[in-house]
């Protein structure tokens, strides 16, 4: 298995041996390569788990709370159908996102943060 160099914005995987190569390698070597594949799929593992446990808990806002970070009115708000970050729970049951929210007012603004 060979690595190359990445360059900066570039997304790009190793490759893996294909099923071919693994059925060439004499027997001697394939526990070293479990190892190498094992220890890959362990470090990815890590990476996605912290990327996951990373990211905020997004929580759902009330009419009130939602129209406040705004600087609406809740009656506008709440004629509003059409907002992606609306979520109806159920028939008359509607909260807000709190990141979609985030993210609303920022592409708005076009600003990165908040």
């Amino acid at each position: 298995m060979t690595l190359r160099a990445v360059r900066a914005g570039e997304l790009a995987v190793p490759p893996l041996p294909t099923p071919e190569v693994i059925n060439q390698l004499p027997i001697e070597a394939l526990p070293a390569l479990v190892v190498q594949l094992a220890a890959l799929q362990a470090l990815a593992g890590a990476r996605l788990a912290l990327a996951v446990r990373a990211r905020p808990l997004d929580r759902l806002l009330g009419l009130e709370e939602a129209a406040a970070r705004l600087a609406t009115t809740p009656d506008w708000l709440a004629r509003q159908k059409r907002l992606p970050f609306r979520v109806e729970l159920s028939p008359g049951q509607v909260r807000w996102s709190e990141q979609g929210l985030t993210e609303w007012i920022t592409s708005k603004r076009g600003a990165r943060d908040i």
